[in-house]
């Protein structure tokens, strides 16, 4: 069974009544869990025991359920075995075998919640970021913050939800370092506000709902979309919706906005923030300042761009190559052809695979480029 077809065995599911002796059995593990079933859905299964505290298990740690929940169970084992190799695969590195099964599991279950739908949409989040789309990557990261947010109000302790690998999200901001709201028109760009999912995010926990509507607004804006003509609201105290705000005002915002958030920025900036806080706050001022008519705060912009692929670009080569491109354009546009030049030599060597390769004014300064007569080799001073 595909796991679409999970989708069809939610309702019954739903229904599914309190069943007395039934017993999870987790993967590695000869024992059962201590406690009976409860309940199950695509979220996972939960036990207790008596009078004790529910434990929900995400479907990726189940063997089998026991018992007699054991023939309800049933139609969940394709999620249960699906979001096992999904994960096993992630956790391998092996991206590309994990991503298809991971993209059907999240058609199948939009908003699944619990650790199931953790581990689904953080899967699905690292496949994304692993091969550079960024823009496809906003979906399932505020998916997973949905279900992270979730778990800390839950009534429930929750068993699995996890991948082992190292963390991608800010604790602190709830921010991911390799996702800023940061893009150029990339083909990808379009697609991803296309998706239907961003519907669901506005219904969603406060906060999910305001960096969804952030992370949309730049998206827009780059897009060509009309909806960025709205003006954006003040951000509230939350950490991650306040850094978002920044940099999305710096490039967005009204001209006051725009001004005010360039100040927020570098004052950060002067309280020595994380690198990756560092290269978003640059990268922010940088493409800020180039909407500027003055040609003096254009190349001020223009350095800042460029301080992030010379400082960050190890760390952080998506954001990196987006400045180096920006850049590449920006020099040319200022009549300065031969760093324009260089800078675009740059890029292709180093970021060849990036979607900015293929941002249609790069495309153009390349052929410029390319058709563009040679100077002839200096004459060696030893001939």
């Amino acid at each position: 069974m595909r796991p679409r077809a999970v989708a069809a065995a939610c309702a019954a599911l739903a229904l599914w009544p309190a069943t007395g002796g039934a017993q999870v059995f987790l993967r590695g593990h000869a024992e059962p869990l201590p406690g009976q079933v409860r309940s199950a859905s695509p979220a996972g299964v939960t036990v207790a025991e008596q009078g004790g505290e529910p434990l929900t298990v995400s479907w990726d740690r189940v063997r089998h359920v026991a018992g007699p929940a054991a023939s309800s169970a049933a139609p969940l084992t394709p999620l249960a075995q699906a979001a096992f190799r999904a994960r096993a695969r992630v956790e391998r590195g092996d991206w590309r075998a994990a991503e298809p099964l991971l993209e059907e599991l999240f058609a199948a279950h939009p908003r699944p919640g619990g650790p199931t739908g953790a581990v689904i949409a953080q899967g699905l989040l690292r496949c994304r970021l692993q091969r550079g789309a960024q823009a496809a990557s906003i979906v399932p990261w505020l998916a997973w913050l949905d279900v992270r947010r979730q778990q800390a109000a839950a009534a429930d302790k929750w068993e699995g939800g996890r991948l082992a690998l190292p963390p991608i999200i800010d604790p602190r901001t709830e921010l991911v370092p390799a996702l800023p709201p940061i893009w150029l028109p990339e083909p990808g760009l379009r697609a991803a506000l296309d998706s239907p999912a961003w519907d669901q995010f506005a219904q969603m926990d406060a906060v999910v709902a305001q960096l969804a509507a952030l992370y949309r607004h730049a998206a827009a804006a780059e897009a060509g979309a009309g909806e960025a003509r709205r003006p954006l609201a003040d951000p509230t105290d939350h950490p991650g919706v306040r850094l978002a705000w920044e940099v999305v005002a710096a490039r967005t915002g009204t001209d006051e906005q725009r001004r005010r958030a360039r100040v927020m920025l570098q004052q950060r900036m002067d309280s020595a923030p994380p690198a990756w806080v560092a290269a978003w706050c640059r990268a922010a001022i940088g493409r800020s300042l180039l909407q500027e008519p003055d040609p003096a705060q254009q190349r001020a912009g223009l350095l800042s761009l460029l301080s992030v692929p010379a400082a960050f670009a190890e760390g952080h080569p998506y954001l990196a190559g987006v400045c180096l491109a920006q850049a590449a354009v920006t020099a040319s546009a200022l009549g300065d052809p031969g760093s324009a030049a260089a800078l675009l030599r740059e890029f292709d060597a180093s970021y060849g695979w990036h979607p900015a390769a293929q941002w249609p004014p790069l495309r153009e300064l390349r052929a410029a480029s390319a058709s563009a007569p040679h100077a002839p080799p200096a004459a060696s001073p030893n001939p």
